[in-house]
């Protein structure tokens, strides 16, 4: 089995960010649903290089992933006053963190034991 490289995959960004720029949430929700569809596809997959087990603590991750999303997008709403606001930041990085070490296990499975072993032996 050829080995997958997210760094064989990643879109390299060319240009800065507009931070005047704003974005429909409906349309990130669609390209959200999309990447959280094919990942569990993936993990469907027979050629999945992950134990059952494995694969469903990582379908977990995506699911609290989908949670935090919807979190973020309440604290940003402009209707939003409240100074809690100001956690979307934290909680956003929290969401790029994740999907580093999904994409990190991705690379390189034996991570995901580790992982398993020291920070979620409750679940073992």
């Amino acid at each position: 089995m050829v080995p997958v490289r997210v760094r064989d995959h990643a879109y390299l960004m060319t240009r800065d960010i507009n931070p005047d720029q704003r974005t429909d949430a409906p349309t990130v929700d669609v390209l959200v649903n999309r990447c959280i569809a094919a990942a569990f596809e993936a993990l469907r997959s027979p050629r999945s290089l992950f134990t059952d087990f494995q694969r469903g603590h990582l379908g977990q991750i995506y699911k609290s992933m989908r949670t935090t999303h919807e979190t973020i997008r309440d604290l940003l709403r402009d209707e939003n006053k409240s100074p809690r606001s100001v956690d979307a930041i934290p909680i956003a990085r929290l969401q790029l963190e994740t999907l580093y070490s999904i994409c990190l296990v991705i690379e390189q499975s034996p991570y995901l034991d580790i992982y398993l072993k020291h920070s979620g032996s409750r679940f073992m």
